[in-house]
């Protein structure tokens, strides 16, 4: 039928088009003849006037690639199942959809949702059946601008691989999941062409992404699909990346909820990757934390909240990662209950106990990123505690010491002397930040930071002069608020 809608839309000779040479041996399929025009040639007496050969024949090709099959056991057999439907759908996309071919797409494709056991599109499937993957994107490109919604039934629907799901449902030796392509344990016969398959689920669902990309409640849904139906940890990096490079074009705005999408698909490969091993898994980590940078402090957070790499004898990659956040959080001098506070603290230790070098490489960053005096002093009062850290370990382990000597860092020298600067800094600004709108009603609050202040300031050598001077400037400056005034005296008389 194909072949009469080409011959009627070549004037019913094949070689005498452009580019022939009149001798009509020549295929359709050699590619060095021109590519066909199609058109539609009315059928005589047909009761249906939008009915032509070029319909019925489209018409008969959707049939046949959602036809319901079984795949074949053998490796020549599969390959060839492959290469002609890979080559019908080609000719498929060679032809010009008008109003009319569109038509008959949405027409077969509401059929093929409804089908029974006859269609590959239906409900409920065989589990060898062969999956719809390349078809499926075809239809899902053909009535995307015209008919979305049925675009993304079609594609979601398609995205089922019924073999891995009873391969991998539940399935476990001693153990230890079993891979996604592992057959050995399978009551079905082999695969050949696996790789392949999936690699056309991964351009599917790429594809989706990449078309609701505005749609925060269709990216979901493609989101969870994807989790669902990708068994493969390579192709399900494949496609975070593709969603990551959708998000962040060169020449136009970033889709934050896009970024969010390729976050979450990147961690679902992390945990897939946990137990079986991936030889790609470091540069999977690697991009996971360059994707986290992109979609914000909250999302690195997360991963240092999560993944303690340093518990799993990776300290100096959670020191790579704890520096990556660090420089991306930023803490006013008013936000000292901040959610990331905790994580600051973490990062702190983590740096403290590899040593000094790598605390002298993390204080520069707290103090540009954090203006909030009480964290910084907590911070400061942590860092001279003596910490048994991972790099006090091993060290002298042949001469029968496994512990050196703590030694307790001065406020004096260098890493923490920035610190402390830093910190009686930011209490000085805070405390004049707070004077200008002052209650009544928070004197008693003001007292006691001025207190917490106190104890910072006396850690330096001339913080008792400094503290003395503030105190001073304070009763000088608002000694309008009399109230106030007298309960610093009072507090601070010995000063």
């Amino acid at each position: 039928m194909s072949r009469m809608a080409y011959d009627a839309g070549n004037g019913g000779a094949v070689g005498g088009g452009p580019g022939g040479n009149g001798s009509g041996t020549a295929a359709p399929e050699d590619v060095n003849i021109i590519a066909p025009k199609y058109r539609h040639l009315p059928i005589a007496d047909s009761a249906d006037k939008q009915e032509t050969y070029l319909t019925l024949a489209f018409e008969a090709a959707i049939l046949a690639l959602s036809k319901q099959r079984i795949m074949p056991h053998g490796l020549y057999a599969q390959h060839v199942i492959c290469k002609q439907q890979d080559q019908l759908i080609q000719r498929l996309r060679s032809i010009d959809l008008d109003s009319v071919l569109v038509g008959v797409l949405r027409k077969l494709s509401v059929q093929l949702l409804d089908g029974g056991p006859t269609s590959g599109l239906g409900e409920m499937i065989h589990p060898e059946s062969v999956p719809m993957h390349t078809l499926a994107r075809f239809l899902f490109a053909s009535l995307l601008n015209q008919h979305s919604d049925l675009a993304f039934e079609i594609g979601l629907r398609a995205m089922r691989f019924p073999i891995l799901e009873n391969i991998n449902e539940g399935a476990s030796v001693n153990g230890i999941e079993l891979q996604h392509n592992n057959f050995m344990h399978s009551p079905y016969p082999r695969w050949w062409t696996l790789g392949h398959l999936e690699t056309q689920q991964c351009s599917l669902s790429s594809t989706m992404l990449s078309a609701a990309k505005g749609d925060t409640k269709r990216l979901s849904a493609v989101l969870q699909n994807a989790r669902r139906n990708i068994h493969s940890s390579s192709h399900l990096f494949k496609l975070a990346q593709d969603a990551f490079r959708f998000a962040t074009p060169e020449n136009g705005p970033r889709s934050q909820t896009l970024l969010g999408v390729a976050f979450e698909l990147g961690l679902q490969v992390m945990r897939m990757t946990l137990t079986c091993l991936n030889w790609r898994r470091r540069e999977m980590v690697r991009w996971l934390v360059t994707c986290a940078s992109h979609v914000g402090i909250d999302a690195l957070m997360s991963i240092m909240q999560n993944w303690y790499m340093e518990h799993r004898g990776y300290p100096a990659r959670a020191y790579n990662l704890a520096m990556l956040a660090m420089k991306n959080v930023q803490l006013a001098y008013n936000q000292d209950t901040h959610p990331a506070i905790n994580d600051i603290h973490w990062a702190c230790a983590l740096s403290h106990s590899l040593g000094k070098p790598e605390l002298s490489k993390m204080i520069p960053l707290v103090i540009k990123n954090v203006q909030c005096a009480t964290v910084l002093s907590d911070i400061l009062r942590r860092c001279s505690v003596p910490t048994p850290g991972l790099h006090n370990f091993g060290a002298h382990g042949a001469r029968g010491n496994n512990l050196r000597q703590c030694i307790k860092l001065s406020y004096d020298r260098e890493p923490l002397n920035q610190l402390l600067e830093a910190a009686v800094s930011a209490y000085v600004n805070t405390t004049h930040s707070r004077l200008s709108h002052i209650s009544p009603r928070h004197y008693s609050d003001f007292i006691d930071f001025l207190s917490k202040a106190r104890d910072t300031f006396m850690l330096a050598r001339d913080g008792p002069a400094h503290f003395s001077r503030l105190i001073e400037n304070i009763t000088i400056a608002y000694k309008g608020k009399k109230k106030l005034v007298r309960q610093v005296r009072q507090r601070f008389q010995f000063v």
